[in-house]
């Protein structure tokens, strides 16, 4: 368990009481994933606790431990430092090296935190992942959606309003959201407009019952209901905001994908009413050992969910491969053909497949002839603060984007030696004991059969003394191809000895 402190004014509060919700978004996921509590330290005077709990209960704040108000004579203004200094010198005592981190948008609190020894970020910096970022609402989604909120309050809004739309309408008006809002946003507005359009009490502003609770929901969600073509715009913006952290999140996840392997496991193979064969197995368990890596590695529960949650969205597409082979593609979750979910066991995988392509019925046949010699993969990438490195020097996969699950012909996958080589650079420092970037470009250099200059050998003759003496050429190519990290370093010493040869 690992605990955040949290500032309150400008940081979870922002202008006139409203919520950053994005932020209180954010953290409650860390809560509800179990990785996280959350620890109020604010300057803001400690008369004002009942208020302040009353707040964070309004608007949802999960998770929170422990409140602290300022109980230091004279100002909030002028003793908000020193009572945070002091509070955050007593919480480090209490929590040691469990205390994560502090999200303060105060400068000055942040730099006395990292003199503490504590990470400090700002609001936006802990928002900043590849997977979330925050994005500028357009004047006519904050102006609707203020609307709605009058509406709203005057009682006009109906009775199956979620509390969560109208937390998120406030942000709405605030002018920013995160950009998982926008994408919830095109869906929405895709699935409901005909609840206003063409609908007098929800379109039309001269009509006696406008706005009626279609309408509401509308301007809740961005949408003047009144402009004919106020769907659209919306709809145009969203896209554009949504394409955009596509690009963002695929360029991230060509430069850092890696695969792990394991044998196939307990597996069905059905038939539907319309001719189609069901496949269903899992890609991943929970807690398993792995094999074939420098270093053991776990995958903790819960540790797709995100990424499953952004395809059941939309905002991703992961596919069924066969062999991590892009070309001989099975479905996608974009048809619908593929379906996720988890459970106590790990990632259970439920694809439809069609006997008339040939990939997908060469598969099949392989299933339901060679399965002991099958096995089964995935393709992923690590986002930030998505792994643990344990003192044992294991690693826990806490949170993984998922990019594709493969079947394979054999329990090691066939993948280009640059594979992993993003592993390469996050592990090197910590695990092998070399510079990530400079074992990048060496590795590169030996993929392409360039010289070797003296620092690029010496640092793989340290790799090479780091995790054992190199074997002959002959007996590591009779090896079956071990997977990850360790396959790309296993290739650059036969290519070295090649090129010493």
């Amino acid at each position: 368990m690992s605990y955040i402190i949290v500032d309150l004014d400008g940081t979870l509060i922002l202008e006139n009481e409203q919520p950053n919700q994005p932020l209180i978004d954010h953290l409650n996921d860390e809560v509800m994933s179990g990785d996280a509590q959350i620890l109020i330290v604010s300057a803001r005077k400690v008369d004002r606790l009942t208020e302040t709990r009353a707040w964070l209960q309004q608007y949802g704040v999960a998770g929170v431990d422990e409140i602290h108000l300022n109980d230091f004579e004279g100002s909030a203004f002028a003793t908000g430092l020193a009572f945070k200094e002091y509070k955050y010198g007593l919480l480090k005592e209490k929590f040691g090296t469990d205390l994560d981190m502090a999200i303060d948008n105060d400068p000055a609190v942040r730099a006395m935190a990292e003199a503490l020894g504590i990470t400090a970020h700002t609001p936006e910096q802990h928002l900043s992942d590849e997977y979330r970022a925050i994005v500028n609402v357009p004047a006519y989604v904050a102006a609707a959606a203020t609307a709605g909120l009058e509406a709203f309050e005057g009682g006009l809004g109906g009775d199956g309003l979620q509390d969560q739309t109208v937390r998120e309408a406030r942000q709405l008006a605030s002018g920013s959201v995160d950009d998982e809002k926008v994408a919830r946003m095109a869906a929405w507005i895709r699935r409901h407009r005909g609840d206003w359009e063409g609908v007098p009490q929800n379109s039309d502003a001269e009509h006696p019952d406008f706005p009626a609770p279609g309408a509401v929901a509308a301007l809740l969600w961005g949408v003047n209901p009144v402009d004919t073509n106020g769907a659209d715009r919306v709809l145009a913006w969203a896209d554009r905001i949504i394409g955009e952290a596509t690009q963002k999140e695929n360029n991230a996840m060509a430069r850092e994908h890696e695969t792990r392997a394991a044998a196939l496991g307990a597996f069905k193979i059905g038939d539907t009413e319309d001719g189609q064969k069901t496949f269903t197995g899992y890609a991943a368990v929970f807690n398993a050992e792995s094999q074939g890596l420098p270093f053991i590695e776990r995958i903790a529960q819960g540790a797709f969910s995100r990424a499953i949650k952004q395809a059941d969205q939309g905002r991703r597409v992961i596919k069924f491969l066969h062999g991590h082979d892009e070309s001989r593609m099975l479905a996608t979750t974009a048809s619908g053909r593929l379906s996720l979910s988890e459970d106590e066991v790990g990632l259970k995988i439920e694809a439809r497949l069609d006997p008339a392509d040939p990939d997908a019925a060469a598969v099949i046949s392989k299933l339901q002839n060679e399965s002991k010699a099958m096995g089964m993969s995935f393709g992923f990438t690590v986002p930030k603060n998505g792994q643990v490195w344990n003192d044992d020097g294991s690693r826990t996969l806490t949170e993984i984007g998922l990019l594709e699950v493969s079947t394979l012909s054999g329990h090691t996958p066939a993948y280009p030696a640059t594979l992993g080589l993003t592993a390469v650079r996050k592990i090197a420092p910590a695990r092998i004991g070399v510079d990530g970037d400079a074992l990048l470009e060496t590795l590169e250099a030996v993929k392409a059969g360039s010289d070797l200059d003296a620092d690029q050998t010496a640092l793989l003759d340290a790799v090479r003394a780091r995790l054992g003496a190199a074997a002959e050429p002959e007996a590591i190519e009779s090896e079956p191809a071990p997977m990850g990290e360790h396959h790309t370093i296993v290739a650059a010493r036969l290519k070295l000895e090649q090129l010493r040869g």
